[in-house]
């Protein structure tokens, strides 16, 4: 992808077979595709063998842009995997990079009560060097359950995995940082420099009743909601021109509504009105 492009999280769609998830993805203008090992996996069930997949997402003029997501412990009292409930084993998601030549893989950090910013850091360092040698960069994703909770502590410990020399910066989803304890406080440039990829979503000014639901069904567009989307990737876009833009929107009662194509044409015209950068050129580039 070049910074002109904006990818979609598969699952947006949820989950359709992936041809349909193909089609739509390229009638809507998209670039690349954030996929999840689940969309992997349903379409090797459906009988897709790796190379007809790499071939579709070619046809259609689509890359892979990251894999999402490989999820790691840091800290004390390792439970062991999985430590969401639902996230394959970290070999699952390699096979899946390998598969579709994915150039990223998101991680995010679990991890003990009160494990300290360097602990996390050196382990990043450790996954980092590890995914780099299988051609991976890493880009790191916090959340309310995460062992780093806002976009500040990440920033600090991909700057500590960053001092080993390692290819990794952080991602920034919009709906987390929202609900995160630096909301509404902008974005440092020294912050914003270590972003590599966003997600971008929206969220309510109100607080939700039921925020796990929401995080996996009422996500908002880009640009919908309360949230200074466009404040936010303005300040990314000046600090690192190159970073990726990924919409992750979940929100059934839009999909209902719209249909796959239809709720892909949503998504990437919403991703579209917050990063003007995104707009097409006049040769349609």
């Amino acid at each position: 992808m070049t910074p002109r492009d904006l990818a979609l999280t598969a699952s947006s769609l949820g989950n359709p077979p992936f041809r349909e998830l193909v089609q739509a993805s390229c009638d809507a203008g998209f670039a690349g595709l954030s996929i999840w090992p689940a969309t992997w996996l349903r379409a090797r069930e459906d009988g897709w063998t790796d190379a007809a997949m790499r071939a579709a997402l070619t046809d259609h003029g689509l890359v892979v842009q990251d894999v999402d997501a490989a999820v790691v412990w840091a800290g004390a009292d390792d439970p062991g995997p999985p430590y969401w409930g639902e996230d394959p084993p970290e070999d699952v998601v390699l096979r899946v990079a390998e598969a579709l030549d994915a150039p990223v893989c998101n991680v995010l950090v679990c991890g003990s009560p009160g494990v300290s910013e360097e602990v996390v850091g050196e382990l990043l360092a450790g996954v980092a060097e590890r995914l780099n040698r299988r051609g991976l960069a890493v880009v790191v994703e916090f959340t309310r359950r995460t062992a780093v909770l806002d976009v500040e502590s990440t920033a600090r410990v991909v700057a500590i995995a960053r001092s080993a020399g390692h290819d990794i910066s952080l991602n920034l989803d919009v709906w987390h940082h929202r609900w995160s304890t630096s909301a509404g406080a902008p974005l440092t440039p020294e912050v914003a420099s270590l972003v590599g990829q966003m997600q971008l979503n929206d969220a309510p000014a109100h607080d939700v009743p039921d925020y796990a639901w929401a995080n996996r069904h009422a996500r908002l567009p880009p640009g919908e909601g309360d949230c200074d989307v466009a404040g936010l990737v303005r300040a990314v876009r000046d600090a690192n021109p190159e970073a990726a833009m990924v919409v992750e929107v979940f929100n059934d009662r839009l999909l209902d509504e719209l249909g796959v194509l239809g709720m892909a044409r949503r998504l990437a015209m919403a991703g579209r009105s917050v990063d003007r950068f995104l707009e097409p050129s006049s040769e349609g580039g």
